[in-house]
């Protein structure tokens, strides 16, 4: 303080420099010789306090700052000081307008800062001008100077100040004007090294910042005198530890303990000087890359840079998976000793292969610290001890498809464990040396493409033929010499234009230029695909070739590049060959008639002629009649000579301009043209069977042939060339019926049945699903004493449209569909259903038997379907009785079946055998199939009792039953002869219309309300 100085003209000065991230926060100095008076209303007229001569006065505000810095001294009281401890409110000389409030991390009054208290943001700090704005002073209560006299006020600023330095998240050191510390807060002991920040008192800045052997800036010189302006320095130390560190310092000057001084804020830069160095060095094995250097001059350069990097006693090494990927190779180091990579070469991969082999072998990093003590060494600790290396960082390398290739080591000559920064540093190496192996391989890929492409350039059979803009020829393969049958000489004087002359497409039209393959890749740079060319050859003969033609991609070396590939394959043979299969695909081989394909094109296209010009088509479809039989007794070759003398006959019948056709086997078609209508069709069909009326002689054998003729007539019987066929086809199936020889033209009776039958199918398909069947039930009669012995189950189709249909006309078509599966199994249920509400009711219906067919029977129908049935309805199983016909007796049951069919017959279920003598004539079966009764077919009942021939065949049938110790049942019983003649036989039940018709099931319940017995009942129940 100055003489003029006195108490009413304290000057307000501070310096404190904080920096983080590289940013400074200056604050300008500021003098105030004007006493402070208070804002706030009620501390405005406060009285001042006694033994202070404070002078009236305005502090003029030049620039106020932010609300967040302001905030901080919120808790300084207004007006007059009251002297607290502790408090920075208790300045008499300034007014608390001009003091800013402080950032959190300062103790405001009236307040204590505990541990807690969170440290000081440095970028809260900020500039404010007072009285001088061309002085920086920082503010912060330390450089609050009391006046004379206000020593409490004076310890308050200095302990406040301290507080500051020591919330700050940076180093500070105080330096006085001798370069010795004076202070220095925690952070700064834990970046330089020291146990406490007392360790730091004393020393000199050239002792504690002991510059590394690349040091830059001195840091004394900072400290040194530099006219009062901050300083940013960044340097390379050493620590007090012994470590090396970037420590980057912003000095700039201020006052301590009331002297002045200069203050630095270090923050450590060792993170941000490594990753610029990392960059460097990456830009530098990235160039080496891309270069083409080999790769192992690439991962020499990174060994010898990451060794670089990390200092000290670092040493790399890359090893890499033999073949068998069961040993590493050494292949590159950077100053590992060569012995040692020699003595560890071809070491096994494996838990105890060193840190390397079990990087690789673990596919994970492995951290070895210490060589003398790790299992994980156990094969390699004698070379390491050898050649002084005692810690080693192992971390897998991976080729390009992702699989370990080898191993990334840094080896030191001390026991140490890597920080979270030097596994980046090695992370980021390692990526290098993968992306250098990476290329390295793509690069060998792509040398083993070309001369692979080459090879077969070379080798393939197509002419490759490569042309500039100009259509000049520039480059091609031995194929082009083959093909177009020139030397070396001859294909250099070639272009386009000679190329493609006289040359015409496929539909053998002269090639114009502007449709020439080759012009219009020049032009459009379009892949041309696929284009059959006929080239003119030197000698005049005309080659068919394939051509593709692609433009060749502009390459960096050869921007403007317009050339083209054009690919020649020699198709002639092919060409020959595939006019020859058209022809055959068009023609019978064995009679060089036009077959079926030739005739549906050719019947398709005069049907449509005849529709334009109103004119008239007929077709005679015909099949010869026993022409099975020659083959069969005389062989193929005079059958297939025989069919060519009869394709030589129908010709000889035909009218000019017919077509005759074979469509296969023995069949003919004759199409004819004209309006003569059905009249001149059918004088053509009886010329052609005269003239198959004379023998042929076949061989030494003389063979009549005949044929059934059918036709039809455009527009008359169809308007379509499908429906000709189809009238032909029919009309000749009407000729077979009516015998052989026979001609027949079309009428609406031969497709009728047709029709109708795909009809039935599809309505058969949806019957099910719609409910249109029903059971009906005929009942079995005892022959002794006329009771009821059981009824059979017979389904019914009522078609919602047709009405009841005959079982006759769907069953036979359900058989053939597959049908029958389904329709059975709901058959089964349904009586199933029916049964057991017959039981409800009391009905006594002895039991129900249900017709199973031969695609039914299965293990799956005994072991689950019949026994799951029922169950579900509540019903034993001498309730059901199944009906199997002599198809399914024929097979020879497995063990499944034959013990599903034994439980189910122990429980009372009875077999049947259905119309017993039609079907095989063996007996065996009864022997092991297990059955209940034989049901005599109608066809011998039909006959009793006058034919001799069904009497005995009854009388053995029912012998039969009655030695087997089973029961005989007689169907189709239609009258009284019949019932007396089969009760005098012994035979045991009856069935059929004499006594009852089928029937629904509520007339069945009326039939036993009745108590009928055996007596005739005529009456149609149906």
């Amino acid at each position: 303080m100055g003489e003029d100085d006195g108490p009413g003209s304290d000057t307000l000065d501070r310096d404190v420099v904080a920096a983080q991230g590289g940013h400074r926060a200056n604050f300008m100095r500021r003098e105030a010789s004007d006493t402070a008076r208070s804002t706030a209303g009620g501390a405005r007229d406060a009285p001042e306090p006694a033994g202070h001569d404070v002078r009236k006065g305005t502090v003029r505000r030049l620039n106020r700052p932010p609300a967040a810095f302001r905030s901080g001294f919120a808790g300084i009281p207004n007006g007059p000081p009251r002297h607290r401890q502790d408090t920075l409110g208790s300045l008499p000389h300034c007014a608390p307008r001009c003091v800013p409030r402080c950032a959190p991390g300062v103790r405001p009054a009236g307040r204590r800062i505990s541990p807690a208290t969170p440290p000081l943001p440095l970028p809260h700090l900020v500039s404010m001008n007072l009285r001088r704005p061309t002085s920086s002073v920082l503010c912060t209560p330390a450089s609050v100077r009391a006046p004379a006299g206000s020593c409490t006020v004076q310890r308050d600023a200095e302990s406040a100040q301290r507080r500051l330095y020591e919330s700050l998240p940076d180093g500070v050191l105080v330096v006085d004007e001798h370069g010795v510390i004076v202070f220095a807060n925690g952070s700064a002991a834990m970046l330089l090294g020291a146990a406490d920040a007392a360790r730091l008192i004393g020393l000199t800045v050239d002792a504690l910042l002991a510059p590394s052997p690349a040091a830059g800036p001195s840091l004394c010189r900072a400290f040194a005198g530099n006219g009062g302006r901050p300083e940013v320095l960044e340097l390379e130390c050493m620590r007090l530890d012994g470590v090396g560190c970037v420590i980057e310092a912003s000095v700039s000057q201020t006052e301590f303990d009331g002297r002045p001084a200069r203050q630095a804020l270090l923050r450590d830069a060792t993170e941000r000087r490594m990753k610029q160095t990392l960059a460097a060095r990456t830009r530098d094995v990235l160039e080496t890359m891309a270069d083409g250097a080999p790769l192992d001059a690439v991962l020499r350069r990174i060994c010898t840079s990451i060794e670089r990097m990390l200092g000290g006693s670092a040493r790399c090494g890359i090893t890499l998976l033999d073949p068998e990927r069961r040993r590493l190779h050494a292949m590159v180091s950077g100053t590992l000793p060569a012995a040692y990579c020699e003595a560890v070469h071809g070491l096994e991969i494996g838990p105890s292969g060193g840190a390397c082999g079990a990087a690789v072998f673990f596919d994970r990093r492995v951290i070895v610290e210490d060589i003398d003590t790790d299992p994980i060494c156990s094969t390699s600790r004698a070379h390491a001890a050898n050649h002084g290396l005692r810690a080693c960082w192992a971390t897998p390398l991976r080729d390009a498809d992702g699989r370990v290739a080898g191993s990334f080591a840094v080896y030191h000559d001390s026991p140490q464990r890597p920080g979270e920064a030097e596994l980046d540093v090695v992370d980021a190496f390692v990526r290098l040396a993968e992306e250098a192996m990476r290329r390295t391989a793509l690069r060998e890929r792509m040398r083993r493409d070309r001369v692979r492409h080459e090879s077969v350039l070379q080798a393939v059979g197509a002419a490759v033929l490569v042309f500039r803009g100009d259509w000049k020829l520039s480059g091609w393969n031995a194929g082009a010499q083959r093909l177009l049958g020139l030397d070396d000489s001859g294909l250099a004087a070639l272009d386009a234009q000679r190329l493609l002359a006289g040359a015409v497409g496929e539909d053998g039209t002269p090639l114009r230029h502007d449709d020439s393959p080759i012009d219009r890749c020049v032009t459009t740079r379009a892949p041309q695909r696929d284009r059959v060319l006929g080239l003119l050859g030197g000698d005049g003969r005309r080659r068919w070739v394939t051509v593709n033609v692609q433009p060749v991609p502009a390459s960096h070396d050869d921007p403007d590049d317009d050339s083209v590939v054009c690919c020649l394959a020699d198709v002639t043979e092919i060409k020959v060959a595939q006019q020859r299969l058209e022809q055959l695909a068009r023609t019978d081989v064995l009679t060089g008639l036009p077959n079926r394909l030739f005739l549906q094109a050719e019947t398709a296209r005069l049907v449509a002629a005849a529709g334009r010009e109103g004119g008239g088509l007929g077709m005679l479809m015909m099949d010869l009649d026993g022409f099975k039989h020659v083959n069969d007794t005389l062989g193929h070759a005079a059958g297939d000579a025989l069919l060519i003398d009869v394709a030589q006959r129908i010709e000889g019948a035909m009218d000019a301009g017919d077509l005759l056709a074979r469509l296969g086997g023995d069949e003919f078609v004759v199409l004819t043209r004209g309006s003569g209508g059905v009249e001149a069709l059918n004088a053509l069909a009886r010329r052609i069977a005269g003239a198959l009326a004379t023998p042929f002689d076949v061989g030494a054998t003389e063979v009549f042939v005949s044929a059934a003729i059918g036709g039809g007539v455009y527009p008359q019987h169809a308007s379509t060339p499908e429906a000709l066929f189809r009238c032909a086809d029919a009309a000749m199936y009407r000729a077979k019926r009516f015998g052989r020889g026979q001609v027949a033209m079309f009428g609406p009776d031969p497709v009728a049945p047709r029709i109708n039958r795909i009809t039935i199918e599809c309505d058969l398909r949806r019957a099910l699903e719609r409910g249109e069947f029903e059971l009906h039930y005929q009942p079995r009669w005892r022959a002794v004493d006329g009771t009821m012995a059981g009824v059979e189950a017979l389904i019914r189709w009522r078609h919602r449209d047709r009405g009841l249909v005959s079982p006759a006309d769907f069953v036979p078509l359900a058989e053939e569909t597959g049908l029958i599966v389904p329709i059975g199994r709901w058959v089964l249920d349904e009586a199933c259903r029916q049964t057991a509400a017959w039981r409800a009711a009391g009905v006594a219906v002895p039991s129900v038997a249900v017709n199973v067919s031969a695609a039914q029977f299965s293990t799956e129908l005994f072991a689950s379907t019949v026994p799951g049935l029922l169950r579900r309805h509540g019903i034993e199983a001498s309730d059901i009785e199944l009906e199997i016909t002599e198809t399914v007796m024929m097979r020879q049951l497995d063990e499944g079946e034959a013990d599903a069919i034994q439980a189910l017959r122990a429980r009372g279920l009875k077999l049947l055998l259905d119309d017993f003598g039609t079907g095989y004539s063996s007996l065996s079966y009864l022997q092991r199939f297990p059955l209940d009764g034989l049901k005599i077919d109608r066809s011998f009942v039909a006959r009793l009792p006058h034919a001799r021939d069904s009497r005995a065949i009854v009388e053995a049938i029912v012998g039969l039953s009655r030695e087997l110790s089973i029961v005989s049942i007689a169907e189709g019983v239609e009258t009284e002869e019949q019932a007396a003649w089969l009760r005098r036989a012994g035979c045991n039940e009856l069935q059929g219309f004499l006594y009852a018709r089928p029937m629904r099931a509520a007339q069945i319940v009326a039939l036993l309300a009745t108590g009928a017995s055996a007596l005739p009942v005529f009456a149609d129940h149906a």
